[in-house]
């Protein structure tokens, strides 16, 4: 019911697709209505374990430029974090962003769109005419060959998928529940990815591949740099406020009781 800005988000589509966050009326509804699953809290308990994975990594990373008393990039260290992590969630895939010296193609991909689509969004003349952008601009150029990684990859990710789970036209009646024993076997914990490909309305249809990739390129972009940026601004907060950093670390304290996770 309520309208979506149209200068804005239009000019995500050429990466997200019509997503949740860009469809509006019956498409948004259904589509919300099949993504439900994915929010259970049984589906995402055991992505602590991700993050606590994730972070492990970041904090060895600190513990050692700390020791040669070097300076932290800190915005640009937790954007690796929380990409790492949506990659696990979402996809199960392991990019090793966190580690690699030299970055994979589709975070590096990611990344870019995200940066591209903030400058568009605050320059005019970038944003008169898709087709001015896109053709005619260097920045879109650059936005469709990055775009064009990110696609093919998510693609190729939910074939394969499909595929180690058995989904099939032979299969589209498979019971849900059945197809998520078989998604746990393969890697632990179901991933967004999982849900997405056994989701089924009242009519037994379910999500095409295209909108799919469309929604996990909608989760990669709404859960990657809005999480680094509010959690590097947290970060910076409690630096200049030391009495409430105290309070949150005694919060902590008394949560784990001693342990290294929260589980």
């Amino acid at each position: 019911k309520t309208p979506k800005s149209e200068r804005i988000y239009d000019m995500l589509e050429y990466w997200l697709g019509k997503g949740l966050l860009l469809a509006n009326g019956n498409k948004w509804y259904r589509n919300r209505h099949l993504l439900t699953p994915a929010f259970h809290f049984d589906i995402l308990k055991p992505y602590v374990y991700v993050y606590n994975e994730c972070t492990d990594i970041l904090l060895s990373k600190w513990e050692a430029i700390a020791k040669e008393g070097q300076d932290v990039q800190v915005y640009s260290a937790i954007s690796e974090l929380s990409l790492d992590i949506i990659l696990r969630c979402a996809f199960s895939y392991q990019s090793g962003c966190q580690e690699k010296q030299i970055k994979d193609p589709y975070v590096l991909a990611v990344g870019e769109l995200c940066d591209l689509s903030a400058h568009r969004a605050v320059s005019l003349l970038l944003s008169i005419s898709d087709f001015l952008y896109f053709y005619c601009t260097p920045q879109g150029w650059k936005y469709r060959r990055a775009a064009k990684i990110v696609h093919e990859q998510a693609e190729r990710i939910i074939n394969e998928r499909r595929q180690s789970l058995g989904l099939n036209d032979n299969t589209v009646k498979r019971r849900q529940s059945e197809i998520f024993s078989m998604a746990k076997a393969a890697h632990k914990y179901l991933d967004f990815l999982d849900v997405l490909l056994t989701a089924k309305d009242e009519e037994g249809c379910g999500l095409t591949d295209l909108e799919i990739r469309n929604e996990v390129d909608t989760f990669m972009f709404e859960g990657h740099d809005t999480t680094a940026n509010a959690i590097t601004w947290t970060l910076y907060l409690l630096a200049k406020h030391p009495e409430h950093q105290e309070k949150c670390r005694e919060e902590v304290r008394n949560i784990l009781r001693g342990r290294d996770h929260l589980e």
